[in-house]
């Protein structure tokens, strides 16, 4: 499960995404379990080879601290870091004052209220102000210190709600990445896969001649597990022919993200046929029908 927000702990289980599988492949929900569980067979690697082009996989655990890095490094995040450290040098005489508190929040963004509301009511609890007051008189930077408190209240409050969100989509990300690798994409059958390996010509002569419908659903159903299973990136991939790119994404070898390309590909080229192959024979029917 997902955790409450603001709790952490150091993996983040996602395990209950796997409980509706794609249901394009709901009849070998069985079949790819057996996979993940003897995933370290070199046998069963060979034999599931042959059945799937592109294997079940799973994610490693999504640490904290790697939680902890991609937030760091977000733009957003960063431009509100530096306006609290901006406006703590106002205040405090100190940009780099509240770093801690900064990294505090983004393990717990519910900090963020926290430290907001203490800024407000006890900034001194913090640290001393800049300037002075001496006898009731107060410097130009004492004055500019207090006034900039609230800014400073701001700030770090629309700070933690940046960290906040930025920590749900990548959370989300991940849950999204886990769900899509848990799919496999079943091999297309001999029959078919002859088929996509001869001349384009040759194809579309024997196209003319079988039920076109039966051959055009199962590749529909292919394609759609491969859309299923392949994020964009990776389907860019595919259409750059990038098989290194891919291979490297799905964690294939070359060779196997190369045969990927290939039958997709020309799975996509005999689809496109069979729809010229059925319309012009619509419109041959309709000329002998006038």
């Amino acid at each position: 499960r997902l955790r409450n927000k603001g709790e952490y702990s150091d993996t983040y289980n996602t395990t209950g995404i796997y409980e509706n599988p794609d249901a394009q492949t709901q009849n070998l929900k069985s079949e790819e379990e057996n996979i993940y569980e003897n995933y370290n067979s070199s046998e069963a690697q060979t034999q599931n080879s042959k059945r799937f082009l592109i294997l079940v996989k799973a994610l490693a655990p999504l640490t904290q601290n790697e939680v902890i890095n991609k937030i760091k490094i977000d733009s957003a995040v960063q431009e509100y870091a530096e306006k609290v450290q901006n406006l703590s040098e106002l205040v405090f005489g100190n940009r780099e004052l509240l770093n801690n508190y900064l990294t505090q929040i983004i393990k717990n963004p519910q900090l963020g209220e926290t430290y907001s509301q203490k800024l407000k009511n006890s900034p001194k609890s913090f640290s001393k102000l800049a300037g002075f007051k001496i006898f009731g008189f107060k410097s130009l930077r004492r004055i500019r210190a207090e006034n900039n408190v609230p800014e400073l209240c701001k700030a770090t409050k629309k700070y933690a709600k940046i960290v906040e969100i930025h920590q749900k989509q990548i959370l989300k990300n991940y849950e999204k990445k886990q769900e899509q690798i848990h799919k496999s994409v079943v091999m297309l059958s001999n029959e078919i896969q002859h088929l996509l390996n001869l001349p384009s010509d040759m194809r579309k002569n024997i196209l003319r001649e079988k039920n076109t419908s039966q051959i055009n659903k199962k590749l529909s159903v292919f394609l759609n597990q491969v859309n299923s299973r392949l994020s964009t990136y990776e389907r860019t991939a595919i259409k750059e022919n990038d098989y290194q790119t891919l291979a490297n994404s799905i964690k294939v070898s070359e060779v196997q993200a190369q045969k990927i390309i290939n039958l997709v590909k020309e799975a996509k080229t005999c689809q496109q046929e069979i729809k010229d192959i059925i319309s012009s024979q619509k419109k041959k029917s309709l000329a002998v029908a006038i």
